[in-house]
């Protein structure tokens, strides 16, 4: 999840990026994140970022960030 965070934090910050919306990333929970419902939701929520990034313009593939998030070991 921290990886996502910091994903999204640093595309917001990008002048270049500032214009593009970025879907909201589900909240932390520190009791019952291990509830189905819970992981559910952040699992959609998850990929709905996801899904987002992977839309936008081949050039914004290539972004440091973007690259280094999806290379990640």
């Amino acid at each position: 999840f921290s990886d996502f965070f910091s994903l999204r934090e640093g595309l917001k910050q990008n002048e270049d990026y500032k214009k593009i919306y970025w879907p909201a990333l589900p909240d932390k929970k520190y009791f019952g994140h291990f509830e189905v419902e819970f992981i559910q939701n952040r699992r959609e929520r998850l990929e709905a970022f996801l899904q987002n990034l992977i839309t936008l313009d081949e050039s914004f593939k290539s972004d440091g960030l973007v690259q280094a998030f999806l290379t990640f070991d």
